[in-house]
């Protein structure tokens, strides 16, 4: 035995002397770009305020309850720049006016305020992966769109009521005057879908996302927001006299326009567009990204592939930096959205029974269910070589899912150097989790 290892350890050492041992560690030097399958639930809970007011903000170890100054604000809106509504070039939007050096915005506006009350975690993923979802995407104008929220439970409000309880003036932020004296301002934010039928998808997602203004209100905020459904009504339910003024504000926003492009990449055609982390490191060819996301007809288990691992640039223009309509990673996330609401009712309900001595089953809630382990277990097969989906995974039909807008490729693999999109090398695997998200990035200044 002893010789035997004497045999064995004189091979490994003939074996290491014959070694150059590099000065920097190997993946370091690796020449081929990393490979990226973000894994990302598609929950109802996306659909929530990404500033709840009862979270830590900060840091400071307090909870961030109202609005604070002192906090720059991820969403839609440029925390630096002020806003005034309903300009002729976009009569149903905000449009930036001015800069503005503490966030402060006299008579009109500001743009940290508006990302506090009306950005949706959705809206925020968009925001940090691909600068936001594009309601107008042209060579000259581009018009960001909050995201659909229905009139349930998904929508919010925000209360303000004077600088002695919120630690700030509102008509420092807003075109809205103090309130008077005993009264409150209310904020909302809601897809008005009470009495409208969802089945066709255009019928909800086509109405505009709305910030609404109560003016001078003698309740309190939840008594409109978090009443019996509908929720964020007509102010008539508040049974006030005088009614309160309620203004409804769609959250629609120009972006990079002339005087107007911080954060914005300039492309070859003169045209600004807003980007995220796909563009800094996908349009380079730094890094090649996937997308696997949960499923609307599968809800309970696994995750379907929305796009195999390869190039970002399929899906922006080079030139003009428009996004050129590819099936890929900001399709899918743009057609994420709350399905069954009022879907193929009127009244604010799900289709869904009312459980209290079962789990539910799948298809039941659609909207429900974001199984993130077999999401993760599903990515790490793709990488592996699989080339096929998780047979109960993938059960349950697709017709929700096609629906939507959601894609299904057919799965590859990424490392077939010549049958794959990626053709990639044995490395730089990866699978980041985005479930459920946070918002995490700051504007540059």
């Amino acid at each position: 035995m002893r010789s035997l290892l004497a045999i064995v350890a004189a091979a490994l050492a003939t074996t290491a002397w014959g070694l150059t041992i590099p000065p920097v560690p190997l993946s370091v030097q690796q020449s081929a770009p990393p490979l990226v399958m973000l894994v990302s639930g598609k929950d109802h809970r996306l659909f929530y305020e990404a500033y709840n007011d009862a979270s830590d903000i900060d840091g400071d170890g307090t909870l961030d309850i109202r609005f604070k100054p002192g906090i720059t604000y991820l969403g839609l809106f440029n925390p630096n720049y002020c806003y005034t509504y309903g300009v002729p070039s976009l009569p149903q939007g905000f449009t930036p006016t001015r800069t503005t050096p503490d966030g402060r915005c006299v008579g009109q506006w500001s743009g940290n305020w508006l990302n506090y009350v009306t950005t949706s975690r959705i809206d925020a993923l968009r925001v940090v992966l691909y600068g936001g979802m594009r309601d107008v995407d042209t060579e000259t104008q581009t018009v960001l769109r909050r995201a659909y929220i229905p009139q349930d439970a998904h929508s919010w409000a925000k209360e303000y009521t004077s600088e002695a309880v919120d630690a700030y003036r509102i008509s420092d932020y807003t075109p809205v005057p103090q309130p008077n004296a005993g009264k409150r301002h209310f904020f909302g934010n809601v897809t008005r879908t009470n009495g409208v039928d969802c089945s066709v998808l255009a019928n909800c997602s086509n109405l505009p996302p709305w910030l609404s203004v109560v003016e001078n209100s003698t309740s309190r905020v939840w008594k409109w927001a978090s009443s019996e459904a509908p929720v964020l009504a007509d102010v008539q339910r508040l049974e006030e006299n005088p009614t309160p003024r309620r203004t409804n504000y769609t959250v629609r926003v120009s972006v990079c326009t002339p005087g107007f492009t911080q954060g914005c990449k300039q492309y070859p055609s003169g045209t600004n567009k807003p980007t995220g982390l796909l563009h800094e490191y996908g349009e380079s060819g730094a890094m090649q990204f996937g997308l696997l996301t949960g499923s609307y007809d599968n809800s309970m288990a696994g995750g379907r592939l929305r796009k195999v691992i390869s190039s970002f640039t399929d899906e922006v223009n080079a030139r003009t930096g428009q996004f050129t309509g590819a099936t890929g990673i900001v399709r899918s996330y743009d057609a994420l959205r709350i399905r069954d609401h009022n879907n193929g009712m009127t009244n604010p309900r799900y289709r869904g029974p009312f459980l209290t001595d079962r789990g539910p089953l799948p298809g039941e809630f659609p909207d429900w269910g974001n199984p993130v382990g077999e999401m993760m277990y599903e990515a790490l097969r793709y990488f592996a070589g699989k080339r096929q989906p998780t047979s109960t995974y993938a059960g349950g039909g697709r017709a929700m899912d096609d629906a939507v807008g959601l894609p299904a490729p057919a799965w590859d693999d990424p490392f077939d150097k010549i049958n794959s999109a990626a053709k990639a090398p044995l490395c730089g695997k990866r699978r980041p989790e985005l479930s459920p998200p946070r918002p995490a990035r700051t504007w540059p200044v």
